[in-house]
């Protein structure tokens, strides 16, 4: 219902948090520590959602 209130563009980037909050849940529920490269991946989009 959101995404109506909202151009399509912010929504994308908001979705994409998903892919950040997915590792962390991971880690957190089961202590699985995620790679190097899934944490620089996860970096990369945080800075790239505050950027914009």
């Amino acid at each position: 219902m959101g995404p109506r209130f909202l151009p399509a563009p912010e929504v994308s980037l908001i979705l994409l948090t998903e892919t950040i909050l997915g590792p962390i849940w991971v880690w957190l529920a089961l202590n699985e520590v995620p790679q190097a490269t899934t944490l620089v991946a996860g970096a990369l989009i945080i800075s790239t959602l505050a950027v914009h």
